[in-house]
């Protein structure tokens, strides 16, 4: 149902953006008939990130129509996107359209444009009606994409027009956009909620949800891109620190190797956590990020000079990989007050009868006779604050890894306690919890983990007089594998001695199958329920044969063009790519808890790839 309607006429996606592109143009036609001036507009945003979005849309279709913008409300038309979830947006509105009224006394001709959320609230809409009747165009969220016939009318009468929808069920796709950045943008998936909450307006003026055709999406954003999920990473942080809420100093060192982007560390920090950094732009990209101090844990190996006199600079922790490093550090930058120093306890890492991984062969860590022996000299260089680290396992799907290695860590420290007289102030268990790839295994359960390493804990350090000894994490795959996809499409088929899937991605977008073998579960947008009676192996465009994101995997009959989502990519996804081939890095997007997505890393371009040799192009030999 609609209320107060002109038009109304039910038409295709395809046909109504027809229609209003045509509008366009006869308002176009209609402004250069009526002036010898060029019009201008003035465009102005209240409220959340969706009216940011569809206000870029209106004012690209104002300069189709032949307007200029400018930045004064003494403008030919002026236009609000308004908003109504808080009451100063509304008086705000109000207020715009008092000191509207003497300039339009000056001005008759000019158009005055209010829609968006505001006018959804019948009270509004009779307020304006009778006290601002100079307001020329009042429309609201459910028809939007009608603006080009609405104004078109609005330039032929000085009658207020007022076209208001209480629901629709349309998404008009094809509409002119104007971004206001090269390099960031808001995209919509979808409008309006089914959530309605009782301190919520937005199921009530955006309405019923309508979700938008990924195809649609993409012409906003090419595939392939890697895409995060906002929510999932927030609450995945809030649990784990929920897990380990028994530890008064517990805290979680996002490892930026895992998913080195700004915002990515921005929504992280936000949940209290600190940055785990091995190298020198990801010491930086803390800094900028506004991460100081105890917040930034720096562990490295084969450390160059530079790094420690940064490190040290910032007042990061230092986690020492070698007792060599110890002379090395002092003699580069200094040896700082808190130390870390890396374990390893060599031989062969298993919980139960199961070997995880081999310690003894990894390039990682001293030995406890070299740590015991480090610990001695840090102390005599005046070290007052000292902690340990290690890391023995990569990606382990068991609730028993992190208690496990606890115990040997938690043994370890009373035993340098004993020897050294060093009680140290944290313990950091590294990462190695990992995730499930294949969607048959379960997922590591974090509340049993920390549960785990707490009652080892207790059994252990309680006991040594080390009950106040601080519990730091460094998780990347476990924070963010889940939380994000690598998006690409179908552009090839191949039918040889097997059949191939060409997709837009490749191995620079997502290294792990290529270099590992390693499985990501793979979905066909939109054939998530049909049969996987095909079988494929799914490849990139790089001149490797290892280019491939599956092999003889069965999947639902693909069709070019079809869309396709490679699962748990959010950490050493786009992290490991590289340009081979002279291909380019994606997109990076967030979507946000709203549904919006935003654009949080622009993919690279063939400027970038020649920006450090553009100097270089006719060197003398």
């Amino acid at each position: 149902m609609k209320f107060l309607v002109i038009g109304g006429i039910d038409l295709s996606q395809n046909k109504e953006t027809e229609i209003q592109l045509q509008y366009i143009e006869k308002c176009k036609e209609l402004l250069a008939k009526s002036s010898t001036k060029h019009p201008t507009f003035h465009i102005q945003n209240e409220g959340c990130q969706m009216n940011s979005i569809q206000t870029e849309s209106i004012a690209a279709i104002m300069e189709k129509m032949g307007y200029e913008m400018v930045d004064t409300e003494d403008a030919d038309a002026v236009v609000f996107n308004t908003c109504t979830v808080r009451e100063n947006a509304n008086q705000k509105i109000y207020g715009h359209l008092g000191h509207l009224k003497s300039i339009k006394r000056n001005h008759p001709d000019m158009k005055i444009v209010l829609f968006g959320c505001m006018m959804q609230e019948h009270h509004v809409v009779e307020k304006i009606r009778k006290d601002y009747k100079y307001v020329n165009l009042v429309f609201g969220t459910h028809n939007i994409h009608k603006f080009p016939e609405l104004f078109y009318r609005a330039l032929q009468t000085d009658d207020q027009i007022i076209d208001i929808w209480k629901e629709s069920d349309e998404i008009v796709e094809g509409m002119p956009t104007s971004r206001k950045y090269s390099f960031k943008t808001g995209v919509s998936v979808m409008f309006g909620c089914n959530n309605f909450c009782s301190y919520c307006i937005v199921p009530y003026v955006r309405g019923r949800e309508r979700s938008r055709e990924p195809e649609e999406i993409i012409k906003e954003i090419p595939t392939p891109f890697h895409i995060y999920d906002e929510k999932g990473i927030r609450e995945n942080a809030r649990k784990l620190y929920k897990a380990f809420s028994w530890n008064k100093g517990f805290k979680e060192y996002f490892a930026v190797k895992a998913t080195p982007n700004p915002t990515i560390l921005k929504i992280l920090k936000e949940e209290g956590c600190g940055t785990d950094c091995s190298s020198l732009t990801e010491l930086m990209m803390s800094d900028k990020m506004g991460f100081k101090g105890d917040e930034i844990m720096f562990s490295s190996n084969d450390t160059p000079a530079e790094e420690f006199v940064l490190a040290k600079k910032l007042n990061a922790t230092i986690n020492l990989d070698d007792f060599t490093h110890i002379d090395f550090l002092e003699k580069s930058a200094g040896i700082p007050e808190k130390i870390c120093c890396r374990f390893n306890p060599g031989g062969k890492f298993s919980i139960s009868t199961t070997i995880m991984d081999n310690p003894g062969d990894a390039k990682y860590g001293m030995t406890k006779d070299q740590i015991i022996e480090a610990y001695k000299i840090l102390k005599a260089k005046g070290v007052k604050r000292f902690g340990m680290h290690a890391f023995l396992a990569s990606n382990t799907v068991t609730n028993e890894y992190y208690p496990t290695l606890a115990k040997i860590l938690f043994e370890t420290a009373v035993e340098i306690k004993e020897k050294t007289g060093v009680k140290l102030d944290f313990i950091n268990l590294s990462g190695g919890v990992g995730i499930p790839y294949t969607p048959d295994k379960e997922p590591n359960d974090i509340m049993v983990i920390g549960e785990g390493v707490r009652k080892v804990y207790e059994e252990v350090l309680v006991p040594a007089g080390m009950g106040d000894v601080a519990i730091f994490t460094e998780l990347g795959r476990f924070m963010l594998a889940p939380y994000g996809h690598l998006v690409t499409t179908a552009i090839h088929e191949k039918h040889t001695h097997k059949e191939y899937i060409g997709v837009d991605a490749c191995a620079v977008n997502l290294m792990r199958p290529a270099m590992y073998g390693a499985y990501h579960h793979i979905t066909v947008l939109g054939k998530e329920n049909e049969p996987c009676d095909h079988k494929y192996d799914v490849t990139g465009s790089l001149c490797e044969n290892n280019d491939k994101f599956a092999i003889d995997r069965m999947l639902p009959k693909i069709d070019m063009g079809d869309i396709l989502v490679i699962h748990d990519t959010g950490a050493h996804g786009f992290a490991m790519g590289y340009n081979y081939n002279g291909k380019l890095k994606s997109a990076e997007v967030l979507l946000r808890p709203d549904g919006s997505w935003r654009l949080i890393r622009r993919a690279e371009t063939p400027e970038d790839y020649f920006a450090t040799i553009n100097d270089f192009w006719d060197v003398e030999l």
